[in-house]
C-alpha cells in the first residue's frame, strides 16, 4: 500500500500520462498502456501537453565535457538533447536515484527496465561499471551498456542494435547545497535517416525534463519513506 501512494504521488508531481487509472488505484494497466505507445504516440502527446517545453530551441551539439564522453560516438551526432535542472539533493542522493534503474518506472513512465546484469553476477537491481541491460524507451526495445560510471559524478551507457546507436550521459556538479544535473544523448544510424529528426530530439528534450524532474520527486519521496 505505501508503494502504491508512493507511486501515485510521484505521477502527479511528475505529469505522468494515465493518471486517471493511477487515481483508481489501477496502476497496470496505466504502466502497461504507456508501455504499449510507439514513438510517433509519445510525440504526440508530449507535444500536446508540454507545448512550451516541446518547442523551445533545440540545443546544438557539444559534447563537454570532454572527459565523460563515449569514444564509441566520434563527432557526428544527427539527433541531440540537453537537458539540465538543480536538484535540492545531495550528488550522491541523485546519483543512486539514477543508478536504481529498476526504480525508474516509479517516477519516469518512458521508461522501464526488464533486467540488469553485470560480468560479475547476473540479476542485479543497480547500473554498475560494465552492466549491461534490457529496457523499453519511448516505445522501443533496447538494450544498453554501461561504459561511463564516476561514482556520484557521472555515468554514461551506449545502446546499440539495428536501428540505432544512442549514448546518454549524465553529469553531477555539487551547488550549493544540492545537485547541478545536465544530461544528454545523442543518435547516430538508421533511426536518424529515416524518422523525424527534430521530432526525435523534441521527444527526447521533454521526456528527459520529466525524468530529470521526477528524480528531484523521487528523492523527496524516498527521504518521507526512509523517516517513516
Amino acid at each position: 500500500m505505501k508503494r502504491m501512494l508512493w507511486l501515485v504521488g510521484l505521477m502527479i508531481l511528475v505529469g505522468a500520462p494515465s493518471l486517471h487509472s493511477l487515481a483508481d488505484g489501477d496502476t497496470s494497466d496505466a504502466l502497461e498502456g504507456s508501455e504499449r505507445w510507439n514513438r510517433s504516440e509519445w510525440n504526440d502527446y508530449f507535444k500536446s501537453q508540454y507545448p512550451d517545453l516541446y518547442n523551445r530551441d533545440l540545443p546544438e551539439f557539444r559534447k563537454t565535457p570532454q572527459k565523460y564522453w563515449s569514444d564509441l560516438m566520434g563527432d557526428v551526432c544527427p539527433v541531440y538533447a540537453r537537458n539540465k535542472i538543480s536538484i535540492a539533493a545531495s550528488p550522491k542522493e541523485v546519483f543512486d536515484a539514477i543508478v536504481n534503474a529498476k526504480d525508474w518506472q516509479l517516477f519516469y513512465l518512458n521508461g522501464t527496465v526488464s533486467e540488469i546484469t553485470s560480468k560479475r553476477r547476473d540479476a542485479i537491481d543497480r547500473l554498475e561499471p560494465e552492466a549491461t541491460f534490457k529496457w523499453k524507451t519511448l516505445g522501443h526495445n533496447t538494450k544498453s551498456k554501461v561504459v561511463v560510471y564516476d561514482e556520484n559524478r557521472a555515468l554514461g551507457w551506449i545502446s546499440d542494435d539495428a536501428l540505432f546507436r544512442g549514448f546518454h550521459r549524465w553529469v553531477l556538479r555539487k551547488e550549493g547545497e544540492g545537485t547541478h544535473v545536465m544530461t544528454d544523448e545523442c543518435h547516430q544510424g538508421l533511426a536518424t535517416i529515416f524518422y523525424d529528426r527534430e521530432a526525435m530530439a523534441r521527444s527526447l528534450t521533454v521526456s528527459h525534463q520529466l525524468w530529470l524532474e521526477g528524480i528531484g520527486a523521487y528523492i523527496k519521496a524516498k527521504r518521507v519513506l526512509d523517516h517513516n
